[in-house]
Formats: structure tokens, C-alpha cells, sequence
């Protein structure tokens, strides 16, 4: 079956603008049972006056987890699709000016768990593993006693558990969570970019939304326009890119020369001044 690309924002915002998809699809990343979602932000970190604004893509929900004993748990999930790894001080700055507006607060009757879920089109780690998880410990700094989770509720909402998916690293799916994370893997293009090609019988039956969901969004002249759009900013940004690096290089040789030419008119011996 053929499926738009995730990797393309345009695709991938389709995708999880559906509760039920969304749901399914985060229930697969996380190995928990993630119910009643509501998506309350999207965004990403370019201003919409700059053409180049899909560089960080975000989406964040209010959700509950199942917990094993059957009790429901809030949580917020924040997830971010990064192009660019110099993008992330910027898009951090613009998630806490987010936070801080009152009219954008949360509310819950008890802090909720904040699960972080990072998509990098770059490797970040040496290690070759596509998925890196990170979790919390509550522990006496003094004695290394651990504490309870469930009677820490507000160190609870403060401590994330985080996911860091290396969308380059991505191999043949052994685990239920490479399997889901096959549809970003760029080994599955066809000669269209912004189509993979998948074996809708390879993934478990609760994941076959995400798979339909996709394959619909394929067939979507907008969706197709849009990542068409996404190709020529990329483009394009490279270009500045370049224009970029030339001008630092051209300004750093600059100032060496300056810098040489002070040293010149104040006597100061350069480099090239010092004996044999």
C-alpha cells in the first residue's frame, strides 16, 4: 500500500489531527494505552512572516494513560518533528513564552506526567539504536532511596519521560516500535519522495488507522501541494544556508585581517612577524 510520507509535515499533521489515529499511533511509541486525547497547540518555530517555517514542527495534547492497575492517568505529550538541530534553543524559548500566557494554561486536579516524543531527521547519538528513551528516578540524594512516583504527584509533573527517534537510524523493525516507526523510514521511498510504500499485513491491527489514515492523505491534492511546498522552502533555506556560511567565512577573514593590521600600526609582532 501506498502511504504519504510522515516525514513531510504536511503528511504528518494529517495524520495526527485525528484523535483515534493520533491515539493509536502514540500507543505504539509509548507501550501504553493512550486515551482521550485532545490536541490544544500546534505550531512551529519560524514566524509566519518567514517563508521558512518548517523547520520545527509541533504538536501538543492533553491525553490519559491506562495505568496497569486500570486507573487513568493525566499526561501532556509534547511532540516535536526537528529538521535542524540549531532550531531546538529557539523552539524551546518559543514553547516557555507559550506556557507563560495564562490564557494557554492546563488545568488538572493533579500535575500531570509530560511525555516528550522528539522526531530528528539528523542522528543526535553515536549509538546506533533508532529509539532512545529517557526516564525519571525520584531518589534521597543523601541515603539513594527511591521514592514513590504516585506520591510524588508534583515532581511527577515537572520530571519528563522523553523519546528521541533517529529517524536516519531506522532499520529493519524487530521490536513492535520499530514496526511503527516504519512508515519514516526513507529505505521505503518510491521514486515519488512523498510516497512510502508499506505491507499493510506487517503492522498489528490497532496500528492500521495510522496506515489508512496516511494512504487517504496520499490521495489529497492539498496534502500534495503542500509537501510539494515543503520541497522548495527546503530548497530554498538551503540556499541561505550557503549564502549564510559564505558571508561568516568572508566576515571571519575579515577580522583577521583587521586584526593583523592593528597589530601592524601598534607594533605588536603577528604571527608572521616572529623570528625563525
Amino acid at each position: 500500500m501506498n502511504i504519504a510520507n510522515p516525514n513531510y509535515d504536511a503528511a504528518f499533521q494529517y495524520m495526527m489531527e485525528d484523535d483515534d489515529v493520533a491515539q493509536d499511533f502514540l500507543s505504539a511509541i509509548f507501550a501504553e494505552k493512550v486515551t482521550r486525547i485532545s490536541n490544544y497547540a500546534a505550531g512551529s518555530s519560524r514566524s509566519e512572516k518567514n517563508p521558512i517555517k518548517f523547520l520545527v514542527r509541533r504538536l501538543d495534547y492533553n491525553a490519559k494513560v491506562t495505568m496497569p492497575d486500570g486507573n487513568l492517568r493525566d499526561i501532556i505529550v509534547e511532540l516535536h518533528k526537528i529538521k535542524l538541530l540549531s532550531d531546538v534553543p529557539r523552539f524551546r524559548k518559543r514553547i516557555e513564552a507559550y506556557y507563560s500566557n495564562p490564557e494557554n494554561g492546563r488545568t488538572f486536579s493533579e500535575g500531570p506526567q509530560v511525555y516528550r516524543l522528539y522526531f530528528f531527521q539528523h542522528s543526535i547519538s553515536a549509538s546506533d539504536t533508532p529509539v532512545i528513551y529517557s526516564s525519571y528516578e525520584i531518589t534521597d540524594s543523601i541515603t539513594n532511596e527511591q521514592f514513590s512516583i504516585e506520591d510524588n504527584k508534583f515532581l511527577l509533573s515537572i520530571c519528563p519521560r522523553s523519546w528521541f527517534v533517529q529517524i536516519p537510524k531506522l532499520k529493519q523493525p524487530e521490536a513492535e516500535i520499530e514496526q511503527a516507526l516504519s512508515i519514516f523510514d526513507r529505505r521505503n521511498l518510491t521514486k515519488n519522495p512523498h510516497i512510502v510504500e508499506v505491507n499493510e499485513e506487517n503492522f498489528p491491527k490497532t496500528y492500521l488507522s495510522v496506515i489508512q489514515r496516511l494512504h487517504k492523505a496520499s490521495e489529497i491534492s492539498s496534502i500534495r501541494l503542500a509537501m510539494e511546498m515543503e520541497d522548495a522552502c527546503a530548497i530554498e533555506f538551503g540556499k541561505w544556508e550557503s549564502i549564510i556560511s559564505e558571508q561568516k567565512k568572508t566576515i571571519a577573514q575579515k577580522d583577521k585581517e583587521i586584526g593583523e593590521l592593528k597589530r601592524q600600526l601598534s607594533g605588536t609582532p603577528g604571527k608572521s612577524d616572529k623570528p625563525a
